[in-house]
């Protein structure tokens, strides 16, 4: 029962990683065609909202 648990862990484990890797890749292409976000314009729109 154990083993079964932790093949099962394992394996979600992988798939996360496999997911993360491919939304960085799409994020490392979005940067390169100039898609990306102002990290500081981002902060302060947020604050903004709080006020």
């Amino acid at each position: 029962m154990a083993f079964r648990l932790l093949k099962k862990l394992q394996g979600e484990y992988e798939q996360w990683i496999e997911e993360t890797r491919n939304k960085i890749d799409v994020g490392i292409a979005e940067l390169d065609r100039g898609e990306g976000l102002d990290g500081d314009a981002v902060v302060a729109g947020i604050l903004e909202r709080f006020k």
